[in-house]
């Protein structure tokens, strides 16, 4: 099992390995290792994990950057500030979950 800080980083990981394909968020390739990763941590959600709270913090972490993929995906350049407030907007919840990670120690 990975901690939410592992799993920052798997997303972040394979957000650059997609954006460098150009793959868009609905692509199978995405698509498959998300899903994975999704119902797993669903799964230790619903079992009350210690670790939950930020768990779910993960899921808006991973929906920011697959909305930020998308937009690099469809690039056009009125679309540079969302992609933008998307970005501050996923630097804001990785570093909740990291925070938090410095706490329980």
């Amino acid at each position: 099992m990975k901690t939410p800080k592992e799993c920052v980083e798997y997303i972040d990981k394979k957000f650059q390995e997609a954006y460098d394909k150009n793959l868009s968020r609905f692509s199978i390739e995405w698509g498959k290792w998300s899903r994975e990763m999704n119902l797993e941590t669903r799964k230790r959600i619903e079992d009350n994990d210690p670790e939950s709270e930020k768990l779910k913090h993960v899921f808006g972490y991973w929906v920011v950057r697959s909305q930020i993929l998308e937009l690099y995906f469809n690039y056009n350049f009125l679309r540079k500030t969302k992609i933008k407030k998307l970005a501050i907007e996923a630097t804001q919840i990785k570093r909740i979950i990291y925070e938090k990670e410095k706490t329980q120690r």
